[in-house]
């Protein structure tokens, strides 16, 4: 599951099957540095440094594919193999639609196949989920 899955599960679920209001702290916190990680290209103390004080200059297409990723993993939670929770898969979907549109509208602007391919490949995905549970 990635991170962002992590975060919007938790926050779907509540608290519900862990013991304490810190531990569902600690774990938007984990999940937050594992993005900012994955964003700045390393672990999690690179990340740290990376984003303190000065601006990290993150390409907008890249940032779209990566949370289009995030979207899709968050919404395998609510698919019927999981959690089952159609209306939660079509709002993590819709997002990801949102999200994948704007990386079109950016690849319109600059031209790169490979991450054309990328996101055609992440619009199947949700609309594979969406059928999943019609």
């Amino acid at each position: 599951m990635g991170a962002l899955g992590l975060v919007i599960f938790l926050s779907a679920c509540g608290n519900r099957g862990l013991h304490s209001e810190r531990a569902v702290r600690d774990a938007v916190r984990k999940g937050v540095d594992d993005v900012l990680a994955t964003l700045a290209g390393g672990d999690r103390s690179k990340a740290r440094s990376s984003f303190q004080g000065a601006s990290v200059p993150i390409k907008e297409l890249d940032f779209a594919l990566f949370l289009d990723h995030q979207l899709v993993d968050a919404a395998s939670l609510f698919d019927m193999k999981h959690v089952a929770d159609p209306t939660r898969l079509a709002l993590v979907c819709d997002q990801g639609d949102r999200v994948t549109e704007a990386a079109l509208a950016l690849l319109k602007e600059n031209p790169d196949k490979a991450k054309e391919k990328e996101v055609k490949k992440i619009q199947d995905e949700f609309k594979a989920m969406r059928k999943s549970v019609q």
